[in-house]
């Protein structure tokens, strides 16, 4: 653990003459105190004040937040699509049963790294000289970045610097944007209750309302909320339940969109042999009974950290076996799951095994184009289109009860970032919640990255969610300034 600590504290360390730590109120140091403990949302009574979410924050120093922003703009910034120089065939692609599930969902509708650029652009081009947005913001949101199952935050780091480069070439700030990168309750550097919770709702309440506390903790009106994986599962269960908090929702490769398909387990295991479907079988009995993969590493004693070597090397087979951030990562990793075991323990509450959902997000994301009336698809700014839009909302109106809730929030942005074939959260599951008017989002590809795009591709990632804030601050700002 304290090794994991100096790892963290380096790495911090390595911005210190382009950022420094926020200063958050006194009552949210860097492990940011809060109340929590097991409760529903009908029942929070039982909450205890002794966790802690560890928190890193980072801003660019005032003194040269001015000469950075012009830096950055005067910069012919363009999007990397992928860490190596030449795309790395993913070894699944040989594999019949995996190229059919790929090829069965549809990603049409999807825009690449590639023409991100030109498309953010062309909105400064065209925006800022018709000086849309005269004046600089006094200050945006905070940006929140949360890590997914069984992970910690320090694999954002990183993308750190890339994130605020793309960000300032887009936008001008008075006061320097906020980075919070966080370690989910349960997991990373964060305190490691015993988890208790017994049903699907208590799960996800178990990330939402530990969440809302380090809010509360933190002083945040309003913020750009990202995760990936389990992570964006559960903000989006939190922009479910608290809209009127969030801005701008990304959501990275999210695990539980889609809905399981009917006889998924007896097709699956009717492509094994009798010793493969057996153990197929004993793997989801384990699963329901609440094993997670940590439990066996973390009782593989010596063999452990070979264990996570090995899993660092499969996973992120695209950066070659001699790239400088496996040996960082197997060691900050093996410290993370050598610990404790709490959050780890909400997987087989909210996931099936196979990783479906029991509770679908596709059911549920709809609930939030209630809070995106003032959104246009595409966040475009072209008036031919906001008039189209207009008319379709007020059919909508027409058709329906407007919803009170919607006071909460008329402005929520939200994108999907997925990496390309080597994803096994497609793409596509997003792009049918776009194409069916479902909610008003734009969904991303990164083609030559998998699952683990942020790492994979850290500076490409970086460069693209910089980009993707600065493109919904200009929407969100617009009709702020035009006469």
């Amino acid at each position: 653990k304290q090794k994991h600590r100096s790892s963290m504290s380096t790495s911090a360390l390595s911005f210190h003459a382009l950022t420094e730590t926020s200063s958050p109120p006194k009552s949210a140091a860097k492990s940011t105190k809060f109340s929590f403990g097991k409760c529903s949302s009908k029942d929070v009574s039982k909450i205890s004040p002794k966790e802690q979410i560890h928190t890193l924050s980072f801003r660019i120093k005032q003194d040269k937040l001015a000469a950075f922003i012009k830096d950055c703009q005067a910069k012919d910034l363009e999007i990397e699509t992928a860490a190596p120089s030449q795309p790395v065939e993913d070894p699944r692609m040989n594999d019949p049963r995996f190229k059919r599930m790929m090829s069965s969902l549809d990603t049409t509708g999807t825009a690449t790294l590639r023409n991100v650029r030109l498309e953010l652009q062309g909105y400064r081009l065209s925006m800022l000289a018709k000086h849309v947005l005269p004046q600089p913001m006094t200050r945006m949101p905070p940006i929140v970045l949360l890590h997914g199952y069984g992970c910690a935050g320090g694999i954002f780091i990183p993308s750190i610097t890339k994130i605020f480069e793309n960000l300032l070439a887009h936008v001008a700030v008075q006061e320097s944007p906020v980075i919070h990168v966080l370690d989910w309750l349960g997991g990373g550097m964060s305190s490691r209750p015993k988890f208790q919770c017994a049903t699907t709702e208590e799960a996800e309440d178990w990330f939402v309302e530990s969440l809302e506390a380090w809010r509360k903790a933190m002083g945040i009106e309003k913020m750009v909320l990202a995760a990936h994986s389990m992570g964006g599962y559960a903000i989006s269960c939190y922009a479910l339940r608290y809209p009127q908090f969030i801005e701008h929702l990304v959501l990275i490769s999210p695990v539980g969109v889609p809905i399981k398909p009917e006889k998924w387990e007896e097709n699956l295991l009717s492509n094994f042999g009798f010793g493969m479907r057996t153990l197929a079988k004993t793997v989801g009995k384990m699963w329901d009974g609440g094993w997670t993969p940590h439990d066996i590493i973390r009782m593989s004693g010596p063999k452990a950290k070979s264990m996570v070597n090995s899993m660092v090397q499969k996973r992120l087979f695209r950066l070659g076996e001699q790239h400088p951030l496996k040996p960082l990562l197997a060691e900050y990793l093996y410290h993370i799951i050598a610990q404790p075991g709490s959050g780890e323990y909400a997987l087989a509450k909210i996931l099936q095994p196979g990783a479906w959902a029991r509770s679908p997000l596709t059911f549920r994301l709809g609930n939030l184009k209630k809070y995106q009336s003032k959104v246009s698809n595409g966040y475009c700014l072209d008036e031919d289109v906001a008039v189209e839009e207009k008319e379709d909302l007020q059919e909508e109106e027409e058709e329906s009860v407007i919803d009170v809730d919607q006071v909460l929030n008329t402005k929520l942005f939200i994108d999907f970032i997925y990496g390309g074939t080597g994803d096994w959260m497609n793409a596509g599951n997003a792009v049918k919640l776009k194409n069916e008017k479902r909610i008003k989002c734009n969904v991303y590809v990164n083609d030559d990255c998998g699952h683990q795009l942020i790492l994979e591709n850290s500076i490409g990632f970086g460069k693209l969610l910089g980009s993707l804030v600065a493109k919904s601050q200009i929407c969100a700002n617009y009709s702020r300034y035009i006469e």
